[in-house]
Formats: C-alpha cells, structure tokens, sequence
C-alpha cells in the first residue's frame, strides 16, 4: 500500500508500462526522476479563499448532477390513494431495489439476561435489550410490551429507552441495529471504511438498519401493532419501517428528526422520489405520527401536514 499521491513506485511502474508497451523496450532500465516539492499556495489559481467567484459551486456540486425530486400534492382527496401507491412503488424501487417483496424474519440467536441477539436474512446480527427488568424473560415473552425505541450508535440506551412509552409501558425495548451499541464500528472521517463498504453492494448503512428493524417486526410472534421511537436519524428510520411494514406499526414518535435526508438516514437515491417531510406524509392516513422537540416548529413539516389533512387524517398528526 502506499499514500495517495505519485510516489515512486507508482511512477516507476508507470515508465517500465511506457517502455514495454510503448517503446517495445521491456529491458530498458528504469529511473526515477524527483521533482522539487512546490508549495500549495503557488498551485492556487485564486490565492485566498475570499478570491473564489461567489456563483463557484465547486464545494456542493455533487447536489447539482441530479436533480433531486420536487413532490407535487395531488389536487384533490380522492386522488391522495393513488398518488401515495405511485410514489411507495417508485420508493421501492429505487431505494430498496435489491430487497425480496417481503423481508423474512430475523432468527433469534441467543439470549443474556434481558438482552437478545438476532441475525437478519442477510447474516448480519443485531440485538434487543428489554429496559427496567431485574430478570431474564422467557423468549415467548418478548413481544409483549408495543413500544420499540430506535437507537443511533450515539445513544445511551439506558437514556432513551423510554421515548415513546406511555404509563401502560412499564417496560420498553430498544433495538440497536447494525454499527450500533455493541456491534458499532469504527466511524473515523476519514475514510468510514464501513459504511462507505455498504455502497459496493448497492445498499447503505442506514438501509440495513431499516432491514434489520424490519426483519425484528417480521416474526410471527408479534401479535397487534407496535409503536416505534427514534431520536434524529433513527426515528427516520422508524417511520420508514412504518411505511414498508403498516400492518405491523400504529404509531411513531419521531424526536428533533432531520428535516431532509441530506442529514441522513442515507438509502441509495431516495432524493430522487422524496425527501423526509413526504416520507411521514404517506404514513397517513392510518399511522399516527408525533413530531416532538425544537424541530416540530419547523415550516418543512408544514407540508407533512398538508398531506394528514389531504388523506382526512389531520389529527393523527401531532407537532410538539
């Protein structure tokens, strides 16, 4: 290995290519030449930063390659199923492309005291920790309290595992999916070595995340419908679970969310069909969703709202 620059060996590997292929000479010797070393300032075409033009987009021109989607609320109610069908089938698509029509349940591998461990249909393991429990429950027990909390590979568990609950919860679960809590992974910038892995088999971090949330929903032991919870990110990728899974998710409580998937959670073109406050609109007209924290107020969710109202849902839709 060697540093991202033209050392000399690179160089020399480049002159023995030129003389055999080019000059027909495979035994010509090979000599490498050093160059004097100029300073980065003289390289500069402007020689300060206030210098730049101020139209330059040199540092956000990957946003301009692809226009990103600019989502239209249909004109009328009765037209709200249609368009909510159309734009899940081309989220699905081109999102979540890879994935089967329905992802299988994740196979619970072992149990420790109140923590278990899963591995989802894609190998990757994952684990459930059951809050304010002095003991171990049975397996069968696991599915019985409805409120799942989401967790960044930032939370403290023990901080965050009641998001959501009610006084009927007097115990909560939290889910660490993939890179998080004890499965989390080196996340130095640069290189995340990790998560930029994930794009070579086209998918991303996060959408494994959604998939193992996912395949936990999956298994037939759940009986009725579960709330989930989520702080930033992971309450995005709560909502999500929501729109793919409905049948399983009557409500999601979504705290201080990004307000665009430019933030994250990161899924392979979802700008292109969507962008966050769209996502939660097409959980209505069934799911309930609370929006909580300083980001509630935030004019972009004005349009989630617009869409509550457009599916005649408004009041499943709470902003505090």
């Amino acid at each position: 290995s060697s540093k991202h620059e033209d050392t000399p060996a690179l160089r020399k590997a480049s002159f023995r290519f030129f003389n055999t292929h080019l000059k027909g000479d495979p035994k010509a010797k090979i000599e490498d030449t050093e160059f004097a070393k100029i300073d980065g300032k003289e390289l500069r075409v402007f020689p300060e930063d206030k210098d730049l033009p101020k139209d330059s987009i040199n540092a956000k021109a990957d946003e301009t390659f692809v226009p990103v989607a600019d989502v239209k609320l249909p004109a009328k109610p009765e037209e709200f199923a249609a368009w909510k069908a159309g734009l899940m089938k081309e989220l699905k698509a081109r999102s979540f492309g890879g994935w089967p029509e329905k992802i299988p349940a994740a196979e619970p591998m072992k149990a420790k005291e109140t923590i278990h461990y899963w591995r989802g249909d894609d190998g990757i393991a994952f684990l459930t920790t059951r809050h304010f429990l002095r003991e171990a429950l049975p397996q069968e027990l696991l599915f019985h309290r409805k409120t799942i909390v989401v967790l960044n590979a930032d939370d403290v568990p023990e901080k965050v595992c009641r998001i959501g609950s009610t006084s009927a919860d007097s115990v909560s679960m939290t889910l660490e999916p993939r890179g998080v809590g004890d499965g989390k992974w080196t996340t130095k910038n640069p290189p995340n070595t990790v998560e930029r892995s994930f794009a070579l088999v086209g998918s991303t971090a996060d959408a494994g995340r959604l998939r193992d949330l996912l395949g936990f929903l999956a298994s037939p032991k759940h009986t009725g419908k579960v709330r989930l919870a989520g702080r930033g990110q992971a309450g995005v990728i709560a909502a999500y679970a929501a729109l793919l899974m409905p049948d399983k998710v009557e409500e999601v409580i979504l705290i201080d969310p990004p307000t665009t998937h430019d933030d994250g959670p990161h899924f392979l073109g979802v700008r292109r069909v969507l962008d966050i406050p769209d996502a939660l609109g097409l959980l209505a007209p069934n799911t309930k969703v609370t929006i909580r924290g300083k980001v509630s107020t935030s004019k972009v969710f004005d349009k989630t709202e617009a869409i509550f109202k457009l599916a005649g849902a408004k009041e499943k839709l709470k902003r505090e």
